[in-house]
Order: C-alpha cells, then structure tokens, then sequence
C-alpha cells in the first residue's frame, strides 16, 4: 500500500545543522587509487593518524545486473566498487579491490561465492560472499584474453568460466579450476568462432554449460579431451533470438532427463527446453518487448523486459500471478534462495524488491544514469538537490538517501513526476504566492534558441532561505527555471543567456540571482519577479567558468576570459570591484585557473589545470566600486592587490575545489589518469600537507558538496554515482593562515591585453506591468 505524502515543507523535517547528526554504522573506503585485493580496512588519514572521511551510502548501479546474497541481501556493481545493501536496513557493505570499472558479476547457486569481471586489463576476481574476502585474483590478459563479455560459477564450486575475446578478436573461453580457490588452474583454454554473450552451468555438472549470443542458436557445452565440443539447437520455425538461459536451481543431483532449460528471447517468448533431448516443450509469449532476464526458482519463474513489466509465473506459464509496471525497462531480476522476494533493476539504475506473500513493492534506491554536473545542500532541511545530464532534477532526503521528489526536464509544462516509492503529488495551497513567469531574452537569444522541452539541466541553487525550498536550476539554451519543491510548481523563467548557463548562484542576501555562461553573468532580481536587471559581457568566451561567494555573502568572484584572472563583484549592487592577477613569474607553468573557492580569513584560493592551489590573502576591507554615474566602461578594471599566502605542489588538485561553509576544509579532485578521486584537507593547504585521498568514484569527479554544518559531503562522477560521505573531523576547527613569503613587488601592466576592460553593464528593459500576472498552468513550457 502506498505511504501517506510526507510534504517537503513539514517543520518534523527542518534540520538544526548547528549540532551533529546521528551517525549510523557505515564502511570507511579503502584510501589508494589502486588497492591491492584484499579486505583489509585500510583508511585515508592525516599524518595524525585521523580518518577524516567515511562513505555512509553509495547511490549508482553501473552494470546491469543484480543479486540476492544468501543472507538476503541485495548485490550489484558500481563502477570498481560491488555493493552489497541490506534491504531491512539500508546499511551498506563494499567488496573493494577493483582497479576499474566491472562489466559482470556472478554467483553460485547457494551465493557462497561471487565472481566479478573487469575490463582493461582484463581481471576475474572470486570472493567469499560472507567475509568478502578476495579468493583469488587472475590476470586474463596473461591467457591471451583482451576483453571479457561474461562469466559463471558451477553450484559445486568446481569450475569457472569465463567468456571473452583474444588479440584477434574471436570469442575465447576459459574454464578454471577453483576446488582449490586460492590457485585457480586451468583447465580448458579455447578460442571459437562461435559468439556468446550469456553463459550458464548445468545444474550439478561442473563440466556442461549452456551459452547464447543475441541470434536463433542456442549452444551445448562440455569437456572432452581437454577440448570444449557443443552442439547447437537452432530455432528454424520461428527465429526467435535468445537472451538470456537458465536452468532452475536444485539442491541436489538429478538425471539429465528431468531437467529443463528456460530461455528468454528477444521477441518476448520463453522456451521451455528438454536438456537430455534437446528439444523445445513449450513456447510461451510472456511479454511485448525482449526479455532480458529469467529467474526460476521454487516452481516459480520471474521475468522481466523492455517493456517495463516484471511478471511472476507458474513453470507452465499458463497466466502470470503478479505483474508490475516499473518506470523503465527492467533488466535483470533475481529471486532470493527462499522464493519469497524478487528483486529488479531498471535501465536508470532504480532497484526495487517485491515481498511475494504481501505482493508488497517498495523501492530500495533511485540513481542517476548519466553525469551528475551540480549539487547543492538545503540551508536548514536534510534535502540536497542534483542535476544530470539524463534530464532529471532530484531531490533526495541526506538521512534516509531516497530520493523524495524527481523532475523530468522533458515535461516540464507539467506537474513534476514523483518515484514509486509511494510519494505522491500534492496540490499547492490557496494561499501560496506564484511569483511570475519573467522573459526578458534578448532578440538574438530568441532566434538562436527558440524554447523547446529538449534541455539538459546543469547548474543547481538553493535560495538560502530556511522557510522555502525553492531551487534554481540553470539549462542548456540558455534557459533558467525555478522550481518551487514544496507546492511542487513552476515559480518563474527567464532566457536572457545566449548559450549554455554553467553556474547558477544566490546571494546570501537573497537578493539576486546570479548565473553565468560563457559569455556574460546575468543579475536577476530574486524579490522582484526575478526580472534580470543587470547583464555583464565579456570581450571574449572564457576558457573555464566557475562562480563563488564569500563566507559573508558581500563578494562574487568570477574567472576571466583569458583563465588567469579572477573578478570580483560586490553582491549588493551586482557591480565589478576590480580584477586580480598575480604576474609571478613561476606562475607561468601553473596553467590556467578552472575552479575558485572563498576561505576563512579573507582568503581566495584557485585551482589550474596543471594540479596547483593557488592561495591568496585579499585586502580587507576589499575597495569600494565607484558611484554608477562615474562607471567609465572603456577603461580596464582596477587591479585589487592581492598577497600570496602559498602555492601547493603539482598533483594535489584535479581542477575542482570545494570549501565548507566556516572556510576551514576543502575537497578537490585528486589528481590522476580519471581525476576520481577524492581528496579532502585543511585549508589554507599547506606545502607540507600529506592530503587523503578516497577511491569510491571510477570517473571523473565532476561535483562534490558541503553540508551547511560541515559533518556530511555528497561528491558525484560522470557515470552518475552519488556517494554520502560522513565527515569525522571537527569541522569548526580553525587552521592558522601563513604568512606571506616576501617576494618582488609585482608590477600591473596598464596593456589593454594584460587586463580584461571592466565588464559593461547592460541595461535591460523593464517590463510592463500587465506582463507581470500570469496564468501559470498555462505557461510556455
């Protein structure tokens, strides 16, 4: 039965971030980029020995398959790492050792042993499911293997196979010996011309398996004189195509007369197959799209397809006994050793489990599938918002990591569409104020970018208010749109960029709103319609983007076109302060400046695309802009001298930082050949600072966020994993700032080419008045 809606604007879910949240038992990562295959529980520390972060939830499910555990629990991979989640509980475990990404997984029938599969270079690890222990570790590529497609485990613990492709690229097949788990051997090593995409082990026969490749040939396996010998079944009537063959699990040996092979095809039948005969008893249509995986066990059979349906059935098929709708097509399923729950995942990563005796569906965890580009914390309630490049907008709640609210950008003249988890939409109140729907684009924008549903969010923002859980988010084509996540409502628009919005910010006055692309920052006025009021163009497109505040809401700072020059604002009135530019010599090789970040103390640090932070000490109180009448926008902006607290050595940043809100702490990139992961340190950085790195993410970190108390990071990848990370350390500790090391007095040049021209500010028409009231069901999308 679904739950009672559970508004996001309750006061039960405001959150006092002045004080330290509860932690829950969760699993500390393994620090090393490369970790060797063991289980040890080593952790990131400083050189006092203290860890400072641990992952609480990992939130992706990268390859497309899904296990129970024989303790009923649910296993999948997530990049390198294998998760294995309690259902009850929600508490997480992690099979770690992987050095990339893992493209398969598989188990035993009695879920004693795992099997995982990575690519380049090719590595088949087993592990003891219960401890989870590395069993052994081999190599494929000392084999002649260059690439793996798939694997499995015989239910006697005798054998396994792998299925992969040699130098030439033809179809290889590796059985091992794992009766002695610690040095698997080799017993048959051949390459075929025949094709295999899924393989499965005759029940009890550790020496007969069963293999299909997508097409109407379905083959038989076994070893004899250390040869592999097959004999194919083709379906010659119907040509159908097999996916996906499975046997029904048993506890004991039977004659091969009494065993029956279930094969799933891409049109949608099964084929119920005499494994003694070889031939077809019984062809049965079970769904309308092709079936992607079949699960029999304890005389029921679950299946699952393209077309978004799981069915239960009986082993005749004659009529299903449960059916669900799932929000994509379904792609793996497993049902646990006991037959009392089903497990699915779905193409966009979303994991659900039926309880069978109730008919109960609830879901587990929802995900992105695609590169999360921006985070963002809620000032006061536990709820952090997301974008990705699949088109969704989620909300999640950080203390239960569900994800409690989701918007799908290519409806967004509707009501947003909400998880079936049992959320439900709520009607907003009478009372609410609908600000109005603003469109001040410039002719240009408009004819460039007509307004069309096909965009992709990037840049998220929260307004800073306690009271209100309105989120600004930045799209492609130049489009904002504010949501309100309360009242679950369009708020307002404008489309005054002419190209993609990359940053997206409030002030802490909540005053404006500001968003930047390539080209020009946009001031929208947040208590007025959010009509933008001042524009400021660059001369040239900037190399890199990045938008921070300062700690007490007074300064913006922006990167120059060029990539080596920093401008600042004054949030107040949204006018350009100056320009900072440190001439240094050794700064040549630091490269250009890609992300910026305000700290403690008055400080700005910068990271460059070459691994340096850059750390300054700005002048307090920073000048005051001149008078807008005196603004003379043909002369260059002053320069703000600035003092250089320090420069980190190369290959302590990726080009990302982050600072936490009291400006203490930092978290970067770590440098590496994927910038995954995560490096977290004290700020100022200092030379001497050993910084500790996390390796959870096995893509490019390409976001990463701070709770507003400091005890909570969330960091995400381009493959769309979102990690919760616990901060242990004291996150209000204050780190001394050093003294500035003396050099030469820096000389400003007064070249037109050395400094940007101050940016100039573009007046935009006020609209009139009568534009100002709108029917918001009936607003352009």
């Amino acid at each position: 039965a679904p739950r009672a809606p559970r508004p996001l604007h309750q006061e039960s879910r405001s959150r006092n971030y002045s004080s330290t949240p509860k932690r829950g038992p969760s699993t500390t990562m393994m620090s090393t980029m490369h970790s060797t295959p063991t289980n040890a529980s080593n952790t990131s520390r400083l050189e006092d020995e203290t860890p400072l972060l641990k992952l609480s939830y990992l939130l992706h499910a990268s390859v497309k398959q899904i296990l129970f555990s024989r303790s009923e629990k649910l296993i999948w991979p997530s990049g390198n790492t294998i998760i294995e989640t309690d259902i009850k509980t929600k508490l997480q475990s992690y099979f770690t050792g992987h050095t990339k990404p893992v493209v398969a997984i598989f188990a035993d029938f009695n879920k004693r042993t795992l099997g995982s599969l990575q690519a380049a270079p090719p590595v088949l690890r087993l592990w003891d499911i219960a401890t989870k222990c590395v069993l052994a570790a081999v190599n494929l590529k000392e084999h002649g293997m260059t690439d793996v497609i798939t694997g499995s485990i015989s239910d006697t613990l005798h054998t396994c196979l792998v299925v992969g492709r040699n130098d030439k690229k033809k179809v290889m097949f590796i059985l091992f010996d794992i009766s002695i788990q610690a040095s698997p051997s080799i017993i048959v090593k051949q390459a075929t011309e025949a094709d295999a995409t899924q393989s499965v082990f005759v029940p009890q026969d550790p020496g007969k398996f069963v293999t299909c490749d997508g097409t109407s040939t379905l083959r038989f396996w076994r070893v004899h004189n250390n040869t592999l010998r097959s004999a194919c079944v083709t379906d010659k009537i119907r040509h159908h195509r097999f996916t996906y063959p499975t046997f029904e699990p048993t506890h004991r040996a039977l004659p091969h007369s009494m065993l029956h092979l279930y094969v799933g095809t891409a049109e949608g039948h099964i084929h119920v197959i005499d494994y003694n005969t070889m031939t077809t008893l019984q062809v049965a249509r079970l769904h309308d799209g092709a079936i992607t995986s079949v699960s029999p066990c304890g005389g029921i059979c679950a299946t699952c397809g393209r077309d978004g349906h799981m069915r239960l059935w009986p082993l005749d098929f004659s009529s299903f006994t449960i059916e669900t709708r799932l929000e994509d097509d379904v792609v793996s399923v497993d049902m646990s050793r006991d037959g009392m729950m089903v497990a699915a995942l779905t193409a966009s990563a979303t994991i659900a489990v039926l309880d069978f005796p109730t008919k109960n569906l609830f879901t587990l965890q929802h995900s992105h599938n695609k590169p999360v580009t921006a985070m963002q914390f809620h000032c006061s309630r536990p709820l952090a918002a997301s974008v990705s490049q699949d088109k969704t907008i989620r909300i999640w709640d950080t203390e239960t990591t569900q994800c409690v609210a989701k918007y799908d950008c290519r409806m967004l003249s509707e009501k947003p569409s909400y998880p079936a988890s049992g959320v439900q939409p709520m009607e907003a109140h009478a009372t609410s104020q609908t600000l109005p729907l603003m469109d001040t684009s410039i002719e240009v924008a408009k004819e460039k970018y007509p307004r069309t549903g096909d965009i992709t969010p990037l840049c998220i923002d929260w307004l800073p208010d306690p009271n209100s859980a309105v989120i600004a988010v930045g799209f492609t084509k130049g489009v904002v749109r504010l949501f309100d996540a309360d009242h679950r409502c369009l708020l307002a628009s404008h489309t005054s960029h002419t190209s993609d919005i990359l940053r997206i910010k409030y002030t802490k006055n909540r005053k404006w709103l500001a968003s930047m692309d390539m080209y020009q920052i946009c001031f929208a006025d947040a208590r007025h319609g959010y009509h933008v009021s001042r524009i400021s163009r660059f001369l040239h497109p900037c190399k890199e983007v990045a938008l921070a505040e300062s700690l007490d809401g007074s300064t913006l700072a922006t990167i120059g076109p060029n990539g080596s020059t920093i401008s600042l604002f004054e949030a107040e009135y949204g006018y350009e302060i100056g320009v900072i530019q440190d001439f240094d010599p050794d700064a040549g090789s630091a490269g250009c400046i890609t992300d910026i970040a305000f700290g403690a103390g008055h400080t700005l640090a910068a990271a460059t695309s070459e691994g340096y932070v850059v750390q300054w000490r700005l002048p307090d109180p920073l000048p005051e802009p001149p008078p807008p009448e005196e603004l003379d926008f043909g002369m260059p902006s002053p320069p703000i001298n600035v003092e250089r607290i320090c420069r980190s050595g190369g290959g302590k940043c990726g080009g990302m930082i982050v600072m936490s809100s009291t400006g203490n702490w930092v978290i970067c990139n770590a440098c590496g050949s994927t910038n995954a992961g995560v490096a977290v340190s004290q700020y100022p950085i200092p030379n001497t600072c050993k910084v500790p790195k996390y390796s959870v993410h096995s893509d490019t970190l390409l976001a990463a966020v701070w709770s507003p108390d400091g005890t909570q990071v969330l960091t995400a990848d381009a493959n769309g994993a979102i990690a919760f990370w616990e901060f242990l350390a004291d996150p209000l500790k204050v780190h001394p700032v050093p003294v500035p090391t003396p050099r030469r007095s820096v000389a400003w040049s007064q070249s037109p080419m050395a400094r940007s021209p101050r940016s100039p500010v573009l007046p935009v028409p006020v609209p009139d008045p009568v534009s100002l009231t709108m029917n918001l069901s009936a607003a352009e999308p």
